[in-house]
């Protein structure tokens, strides 16, 4: 993943945007919708995340991404 995301700057179309589920999301445990957006950012060059909630995150796990 590292060689991938070394190449190319961040508004390039080969920067990943990557929506990462938690081990916990979709379970009853508190906080348990919570999911992160990660990429490269324009700004410094390096990695950008941001952490979100709601019915998104527990979607997309039901849906079979996942990321633990």
């Amino acid at each position: 993943m590292y060689d991938e995301w070394t190449r190319g700057g961040s508004l390039s179309p080969e920067n990943k945007l990557i929506f990462a589920p938690g081990p916990l999301t979709g379970t009853f445990a508190p906080s348990g919708g919570r999911y992160n957006v990660i990429t490269k950012g324009p700004l410094t060059g390096t990695i950008a995340a941001s952490n979100s909630g709601g019915a998104f995150g527990r979607s997309s796990k039901f849906a079979g991404y996942d990321c633990s």
